[in-house]
Parts: C-alpha cells; sequence; structure tokens
C-alpha cells in the first residue's frame, strides 16, 4: 500500500525509546483532545461551513495568520 510506511515510525520509535514511547503518545493525545475542543468551540462560533484555516484568519489578524502560516 502506498504511503503506510509512516505507520513504522511508532515502531521504530518504540524500539528505539522503549515504554517512554507511550508516554509521548499519551501526551500528544491530550494535546490533540484540547486542539479538536478548540476548534469545536470555534465552529460554534462560526456557524457556517469554512475551512479550518479560515478560522485561525476570522480569529486574529490576517497578517498574524499569514505569518503562522509561513506565508510571505
Amino acid at each position: 500500500m502506498v504511503g503506510s510506511g509512516w505507520l513504522f515510525a511508532a515502531l521504530a520509535g518504540a524500539a528505539y525509546a522503549g515504554p517512554a514511547s507511550l508516554i509521548s503518545w499519551l501526551i500528544a493525545g491530550v494535546f490533540f483532545i484540547f486542539i479538536g475542543l478548540s476548534y469545536a468551540e470555534l465552529g460554534s462560533i462560526f456557524p457556517f461551513s469554512v475551512p479550518s484555516s479560515a478560522l485561525t484568519t476570522m480569529c486574529m489578524a490576517q497578517s498574524l495568520t499569514t505569518y503562522l502560516a509561513g506565508r510571505t
């Protein structure tokens, strides 16, 4: 299957770091839950259908958003 090679990164990380890799996956999962809750809150504030990048543009200044996105 094309594109499934990134899944082996978790296997390699677990082999290299041992049990600490499970802790890092759990910490990352907690962060992703908070990110998802933030986007859910923004989706309830702006009830129309927009891409996730447009939500940050509507909440912050255009120049800050383009700076964070790396566009010049």
